[in-house]
């Protein structure tokens, strides 16, 4: 309705948007992508797609921007915006999805990746989607730490390899919180050799060694003095009983 009091000449137009149009770059698992965004008005756009496996535990999508600021966008559909990131600055981006997270819980098949300018510069970048799979084996180095997320109902497996030389070995667990509590929903075991340890089959298993530590840890030679450390690879299980939340670890 025109309230003005006179006439008014307007221009209506309907426009359909076809998605199977538009153009995704494809991303293979763990390669980065180097590209550029442009720069405009409103936030230009660059699109990509990344295929996750059946055996896929999380995903780490990432974007480092080189000279200008960049924000970062992930869904499971075409033009959906499940998770997002823009902190300011030329800094980095990192939106991690695992099975059960919230709101969209990682699944097999095609996500889909956004990066978008928030410069008045076009903005060179890196892009990178890195599939973390259920089961593999991470290689533990002496003296080196390994920050992990540890996904409610899979398990995380650990080898550490112990050489002739070494007399006493402490493996140690924490959270980025040091928060106890979160601790009591880790369950961490060891054993030498293969089968994996887990909650059936483990030679120790990690304590809190002090009231209120915020740490687990396992000690080779054990308090008892019964296990001690022993040329060859050990193995390291740690599993989430968090019910239904992840935990970095």
């Amino acid at each position: 309705m025109n309230a003005s009091g006179g006439d008014l000449t307007y221009t209506i137009k309907a426009s359909t948007f076809d998605p199977s149009v538009i153009t995704f770059q494809s991303l293979t698992n763990a390669v980065p992508f180097t590209d550029v965004v442009a720069m405009g008005s409103p936030s230009e756009l660059n699109r990509y797609t990344f295929e996750v496996s059946t055996n896929a535990k999380y995903v780490d999508f990432e974007v480092k921007p080189l000279n200008g600021d960049v924000a970062l966008a992930v869904s499971r559909t075409p033009l959906g915006t499940d998770y997002s990131t823009d902190r300011p600055g030329i800094t980095n981006e990192l939106i991690r999805v695992a099975r059960g997270s919230q709101p969209v819980s990682l699944t097999n098949g095609t996500w889909y990746i956004s990066v978008i300018n928030s410069s008045t510069n076009a903005v060179a970048f890196e892009v990178t989607a890195t599939e973390h799979e259920i089961g593999e084996i991470d290689l533990l180095l002496d003296n080196s730490s390994f920050t992990n997320l540890a996904v409610v109902g899979f398990d995380d497996y650990y080898k550490f390899n112990v050489t002739s030389n070494m007399q006493s070995i402490t493996f140690d667990v924490k959270t980025p919180s040091g928060s106890p509590a979160i601790l009591t929903k880790l369950d961490v075991f060891l054993t030498k050799g293969l089968p994996l340890p887990g909650a059936s089959n483990f030679v120790l298993r990690g304590v809190r060694l002090l009231p209120g530590g915020i740490s687990l840890q396992i000690l080779l030679p054990d308090q008892a003095n019964t296990v001690l450390p022993s040329e060859g690879d050990w193995y390291l299980s740690i599993t989430n009983n968090n019910g239904s939340r992840s935990i970095t670890a």
